[in-house]
């Protein structure tokens, strides 16, 4: 029901006479245990159900005790009201019956219900101007249906009284809201379109395709009735991209966090077998004006040792962490042509020069560019092998202008290799 005809009936049953205030406070006694809402156990938690009226202990005293606001009507409808009162008076005593429906039948069980008003005398001085309505309260119910057509009439004439002033209505905007349920959806491969697939592994679809023909020929990636092949090079490739932990990563693909690192370490392995075998050092492209190579030296960060002598060994002085270092070579165009083993992260860039076999692949007339750190000229010499780095300051206050000159062309051309590492 309306919240006014529920409010109007809360005033009639507990006879309050006057507008409620929000410092009132009613009893618990008037209402019927069914009334309430309950929590999980079954319990009563103390809030009514919507629409719910006392019934139970109810007051008898008269609503006229109480001085009950009189309805109010303003004087056009009081006059037209009197005018057809006056015009349908019968001249004998009898005067005929008035009915109302019903209005809450469905919520009061009273379908068939009506409530009769019949004027004292025809005379039309005792007729009330102000239309007043007298309700019995030995009537029960009957008297809040009654009470609920009054206020339904009082709606009605006073959308009658609006009705004149005509507001323009205003265009309905619906407002449509997406809502993003965070991990119910499973990154599979076949679920991915182009885009998708170049931003989770770095890769269009069709390299990602050639890359997996070539695990399915040397090294086939292990079966699973939870994930196919794709959607196991899939999780390698998106970790490699994003460095993303593997709880995040469960999140994502809906696999739990140890498959998935089980999946990435056998990927990794797989890959690393398929290759290592292709000659990334002849199939560099190199032209006679270019170098051979950009050499520079990367580290990664691993966990360190319990092992005193261990420790020593990993902990790199540059890092200041315990890391793995490699040596990465890279032509003026960005692509990889050379990586090392891992060594320790103490080694020097003099020693993992020597020690990672660069040395052996160059031939006569290749030039290759190194950093400062790479003072390995006199390792080259022998093969006639042109060492370009910056150059240093040797006790002098600046360098001169060729000397600065020549630091920028290889710090721009250096570039290449930093993205890559």
């Amino acid at each position: 029901m309306p919240s006014t005809i529920v409010k109007a009936l809360w005033i009639h049953r507990l006879r309050m006479g006057k507008k409620p205030s929000r410092f009132m406070v009613v009893c618990s006694e008037h209402f019927e245990n069914s009334d309430y809402h309950v929590n999980y156990m079954g319990e009563n938690n103390g809030m009514l159900k919507k629409g719910t009226v006392p019934s139970r202990n109810l007051p008898l005293t008269s609503l006229e005790s109480k001085g009950v606001v009189k309805r109010k009507v303003n004087k056009s409808q009081s006059a037209r009201l009197k005018r057809a009162v006056v015009s349908n008076m019968p001249s004998s005593p009898s005067a005929p019956v008035r009915t109302y429906p019903a209005a809450i039948a469905s919520d009061t069980n009273l379908s068939n219900m009506s409530i009769d008003y019949c004027p004292p005398t025809p005379n039309i001085q005792s007729i009330d101007l102000t239309l007043q309505e007298t309700v019995d309260v030995a009537q029960g119910t009957a008297s809040d249906v009654a009470l609920v057509n009054d206020i339904e009439m009082d709606e009605v004439v006073e959308r009658q009284n609006k009705s004149v002033q005509v507001k323009p209505v205003k265009p309905e905007v619906r407002t449509v809201q997406y809502q993003v349920n965070f991990g119910s959806r499973r990154i599979t491969f076949d679920s991915l379109v182009d885009s998708d697939v170049k931003y989770a592994t770095g890769l269009d679809r069709e390299r990602f395709l050639i890359v997996f023909r070539m695990l399915e020929r040397f090294s086939p990636i292990s079966d699973s009735q939870f994930w196919t092949r794709k959607d196991a090079l899939l999780i390698t490739m998106y970790k490699l991209r994003h460095n993303l932990d593997y709880l995040m990563m469960q999140f994502h693909f809906q696999i739990p966090r140890q498959s998935i690192a089980a999946i990435f370490r056998e990927v990794i392995v797989k890959l690393y077998l398929v290759f290592k075998q292709i000659d990334i050092w002849n199939i560099s492209h190199c032209d006679a004006k270019s170098y051979r190579t950009l050499l520079d030296c990367t580290e990664m960060y691993v966990f360190g040792s319990e092992n005193p002598i261990f420790q020593q060994l990993l902990f790199s002085t540059y890092r200041d962490h315990p890391t793995f270092k490699l040596l990465v070579g890279c032509d003026e165009k960005g692509a990889v042509n050379f990586i090392s083993e891992a060594f320790v992260g103490s080694i020097s860039d003099r020693e993992i020069t020597v020690k990672s076999g660069i040395i052996e692949l160059l031939k006569e007339g290749d030039a290759i560019l190194a950093d400062k750190g790479f003072d390995v000229s006199d390792l080259f010499e022998s093969k006639k092998v042109l060492v370009n780095i910056p150059p240093f300051l040797k006790n002098k206050v600046q360098l001169s202008s060729f000397q600065v000159m020549k630091t920028r062309v290889i710090a721009n051309r250096r570039i290449l290799i930093e993205n890559v590492n």
